[in-house]
């Protein structure tokens, strides 16, 4: 309400009337001191929405930079020019301040002197390197399938495995698969050594193979030195024995009968047992068990006993 509406009233009931509207409007506004005070100030000029700020000259203006939502009680802070005029959209706080719900950085977010910060459960790292010293790895290249980071003294060096010989290294994303080439096993042989020889290992040496003079033929034909072998044909029994036709030549021991056997045309046929000759001029003749040398009976010889001095005597 102005004064000139107040002069121009014709009637004091109009200036009551007029007077009385204002009064409504305004309901109550104090003056003095500088102060102002009111139940509610109404201005075309600011957008709902927006936090009002005091311009020049005590102006009372806002910005669509900086709003407030009562909703979702969310401050956003735009692309305005912060005190420093270097930086848009820049919120200095020189003192402390406390954030009950959520805090959202459009772009960078920079904390400086500051010797802690909470726990970080979400978002992108987006910063620069973290160095080895700092719990990082120094690093920013992009790992290739099966690439890992080795220490190298300094720092980590990221890389595959290279693969050596015997070895064939397989790299998959995320996985790494390494398989050995060279038949299993990893024992070292000697220089040199000869053809077909049966190898040995070193009791010394470990796993390390030696040389040896007993060869195998690739038809599987075993030549050895002429020194002492023990090497035992025994089995259990005659009935144990392997099959005479798969093992002609071979030799096998009865332990059951204490006889030695050899295999032949299918068969395997007992040695004839040593007898001490006794005697001289004696002959072997069968006891109904086994070889005995006797002498000849006084009555000559018989059948029996011509084969046996046939087989002794080669008659």
């Amino acid at each position: 309400m102005t004064i000139s509406q107040v002069a121009l009233s014709n009637t004091f009931n109009e200036f009551r009337s007029t007077f009385n509207d204002a009064a409504n409007t305004v309901n109550s506004l104090t003056g003095g001191g500088g102060n102002i005070s009111a139940n509610s100030i109404t201005s075309s000029t600011l957008t709902s929405g927006r936090v009002p700020l005091v311009s020049t000259a005590g102006l009372i203006v806002d910005d669509s930079n900086l709003t407030y939502n009562t909703s979702t009680d969310v401050l956003t802070l735009g692309g305005a020019t912060d005190a420093s005029s270097t930086t848009t959209g820049t919120l200095i706080v020189t003192g402390g301040v406390g954030v009950a719900k959520k805090l959202y950085v459009g772009t960078d977010l920079v904390v400086g002197s500051n010797s802690s910060l909470g726990t970080v459960t979400s978002g992108t790292w987006n910063g620069t390197t973290i160095a080895v010293s700092n719990g990082g790895t120094g690093l920013t290249s992009t790992p290739a399938n099966g690439a890992i980071d080795i220490g190298n003294g300094t720092g980590f060096t990221r890389t595959t495995i290279t693969q050596g010989s015997g070895i064939v290294v397989t790299n998959t994303a995320g996985g790494i698969q390494i398989d050995a080439t060279g038949g299993g096993g990893d024992a070292f042989g000697a220089a040199s050594s000869t053809n077909n020889a049966i190898a040995l290992f070193s009791g010394t040496l470990g796993k390390t193979i030696k040389n040896s003079l007993v060869t195998i033929g690739t038809d599987g034909a075993i030549t050895a030195p002429q020194v002492g072998s023990m090497i035992p044909f025994y089995y259990a029994n005659y009935a144990s024995f392997p099959s005479a036709s798969s093992s002609h030549g071979a030799l096998a021991h009865s332990h059951a009968n204490g006889a030695m056997y050899y295999a032949h045309g299918g068969n395997w046929i007992q040695l004839f047992d040593y007898v001490t000759p006794g005697s001289s001029a004696n002959v072997l003749t069968s006891n109904g068990s086994t070889w005995v040398s006797t002498a000849p009976a006084a009555g000559g010889v018989t059948t029996g006993k011509a084969i046996a001095m046939a087989l002794v005597f080669g008659g």
